[in-house]
């Protein structure tokens, strides 16, 4: 990893709504995670696929509208009632960051979970 990235890496850390964080390579394994074990491989194995089918789905959109174009997707941000999942693929690598979509987000959690 580059050192931009680890610096970008570190920052995103620091924003107060950032609730997890980590890097898969190509082949969908995370080599950096903030994440305990189980989450780590839960979301490295369900957004590698959708990275992959993502790119294909934007190409097809592209090349039906313009030849030969070499365009790619450069982040994709999902978000639902408790969550953001952040998805910034890069070459080899993705960044995926998970945060509360708004304030307050984290007390919702809680009231579900009880």
């Amino acid at each position: 990893m580059s050192n931009e990235t680890e610096e970008l890496y570190k920052k995103l850390l620091t924003l107060p709504r950032v609730t997890g964080f980590l890097i898969i390579n190509g082949d969908g394994l995370a080599i950096k995670s903030t994440m305990d074990p189980v989450e780590t491989l839960k979301y490295a194995g369900l957004v590698a696929p959708f990275i992959d089918k993502t790119r294909k789905t934007v190409h097809d959109f592209i090349v039906d509208e313009q030849e030969n174009s070499d365009d790619d997707i450069e982040f994709v941000r999902l978000r639902t009632r408790f969550y953001e999942i952040l998805i910034a693929p890069e070459g080899e690598y993705s960044m995926i960051a998970l945060q509360l979509p708004h304030e307050g987000a984290e007390d919702i959690l809680e009231e579900v979970a009880e």
